[in-house]
């Protein structure tokens, strides 16, 4: 400025978002399978793994069907605004039941709702868990959770969420993260 001083000035991005641009918390329940005797074989597993099966053609009764190598999981993940059909996103996957680990299991297709019952996202794929267990005669040592995992560029959106981010006016309306005057007016004089 005029005196010599050093003025930052943040981008108007950084410090407002666009109004009921929001992102779409997604949830869902899947199998992961491929889990080395570290699975659960409590009746819910072994009644999605038969549902699972049955869908496929495959005739058994829950009987037939043991859990040893499967898990029931929850999924979670974000969908962003003005995400598009085809864009990969991350998933997160956590154990709904007691097991020992999700290590080495790969999450069979499953379907990512939004909170309107609709579909948007649709998951596959191996398990990449950040902790670890090691046991011996005398002792053991967990570092992490081994029953939480990630599923990076896993979930394809299937269907875009239609957000309008223009007002009832049809103006473009931003909102400031941090709310004063001050902000407030200093956001107006960069756009003017």
């Amino acid at each position: 400025n005029g005196l010599g001083e050093t003025v930052l000035s943040p981008r108007i991005r950084n410090v407002t978002r666009l109004h009921n641009s929001m992102p779409h918390m997604l949830v869902g329940v899947g199998l992961v399978t491929g889990l080395p005797k570290s699975g659960s074989s409590d009746r819910g597993t072994r009644q999605a793994m038969l549902n699972y099966v049955r869908a496929l053609g495959l005739n058994l009764t829950i009987a037939d069907v043991t859990g040893q190598g499967t898990a029931l999981v929850t999924l979670t993940c974000q969908l962003p605004p003005f995400a598009k059909q085809g864009q990969m996103l991350d998933v997160k996957v956590e154990a709904l039941n007691e097991l020992e680990s999700l290590r080495g299991g790969e999450l069979l297709r499953a379907e990512l709702r939004g909170v309107d019952g609709q579909t948007y996202v649709v998951a596959q794929g191996a398990l990449v868990v950040p902790g670890y267990t090691a046991s011996g005669q005398n002792a053991s040592v967990t570092k992490n959770m081994v029953t939480t995992a990630w599923m990076p560029n896993s979930g394809l959106v299937v269907r875009e969420e239609h957000t309008s981010f223009f007002s009832e006016s049809g103006a473009l309306e931003l909102q400031v993260l941090k709310p004063s005057a001050f902000n407030s007016a200093s956001i107006a004089s960069g756009i003017s």
